[in-house]
């Protein structure tokens, strides 16, 4: 019943569609796009929607499923086809951990059905489109590991609900005789703790915002001995 213009089609003649501007975001960016039900669903066309955006994530042997956020649609209109359009804009947090196979988004629409016994969230698995990349700092980290010769291990990502770890291994280009490097991001209110770990060493831990990345660059070329 549910059904998202970019997967494929649950039906023939889906009753609710989703369209997003773009599937693959990093946290902290503008999600956008709109929901599409046909109006003899619903019993008003005239009100906006309650939208819940939800992680489900497997952790350990357990499947979680978490409500990040409610949010509003803006007030509906009728598209050139007939159905009645939801358009939404929505800030990720830049907390979120990054999708894996393991951690997975979507979005939860709250209908005024005119048929209550309709049921749409047992088709949400078809609408798991929306795939979260690590955010400003976290692709900054992991460029700046990439331009000094370290690898990211391939499904290697990893979220134990409270810390996303991300592991590298150093390739032929690293000028280092350090060889595995594991980072470890933990997301608090204003900031992001980030802890490095390398084989048979300490660990260093150091809280980073945004006007700190130059900072975390420094730290880090010490750390791996390129200093």
């Amino acid at each position: 019943m549910l059904n998202n213009s970019m997967a494929e089609p649950l039906y023939d003649q889906p009753e609710v569609i989703l369209k997003l501007d773009r599937n693959q975001i990093p946290a902290g960016e503008l999600l956008t796009g709109s929901f599409f039900i046909w109006p003899d669903l619903v019993g008003r066309t005239d009100t906006a929607i309650t939208i819940e955006f939800v992680m489900k994530a497997q952790v350990k042997d357990e499947v979680v499923e978490q409500k990040i956020e409610e949010l509003q649609s803006e007030l509906p209109i009728v598209s050139d086809d007939g159905s009645v359009q939801y358009h939404f804009s929505y800030r990720l947090p830049n907390w979120l951990t990054v999708s894996t196979h393991a951690v997975r988004y979507y979005l939860k629409p709250h209908f005024e059905l005119k048929t209550p016994w309709l049921d749409f969230d047992g088709h949400l698995n078809g609408m798991e489109a929306i795939i979260v990349k690590p955010n400003r700092v976290q692709a900054h980290l992991i460029d700046l590991l990439s331009q000094l010769g370290f690898q990211e291990k391939l499904d290697s990502r990893f979220w134990d609900g409270n810390y996303q770890e991300f592991d590298f291994v150093a390739g032929k280009s690293a000028q280092t005789d350090v060889k595995e490097l594991t980072i470890w991001f933990q997301p608090l209110e204003q900031t992001t703790r980030v802890h490095l770990y390398r084989t048979k060493h300490d660990p260093v831990s150091f809280d980073l915002q945004s006007h700190q990345e130059q900072d975390a660059v420094d730290l880090l070329r010490k750390y791996l001995h390129l200093e």
